[in-house]
């Protein structure tokens, strides 16, 4: 995972946090179409993350895969390219 994706991950954690927050005051209010723009925005948000989540297993996969190809003599270089 790359500096750029935990930062990313940080920050998209954050904004739920803090729309959940604004969800709460809002629906208090009775601000409704305030409220749905705040779902979407936090629903986007679960996607960023979500999406950040699959990349990083995906990476890791390729990499199991590429070892255990290696450990049969397959894909040698696949394998230093990975690492």
């Amino acid at each position: 995972m790359t500096v750029k994706d935990m930062y990313d991950l940080q920050r998209h954690t954050a904004m739920i946090d803090l729309l959940s927050t604004e969800i709460n005051v809002a629906m208090q209010r009775k601000e409704y179409l305030k409220v749905e723009d705040l779902l979407n925005m936090q629903l986007q948000a679960i996607r960023e993350i979500k999406r950040i989540r699959n990349q990083q297993q995906y990476a890791i996969t390729m990499r199991d895969m590429a070892k255990q190809l290696n450990e049969r003599g397959i894909a040698a270089e696949v394998v230093r390219k990975l690492e």
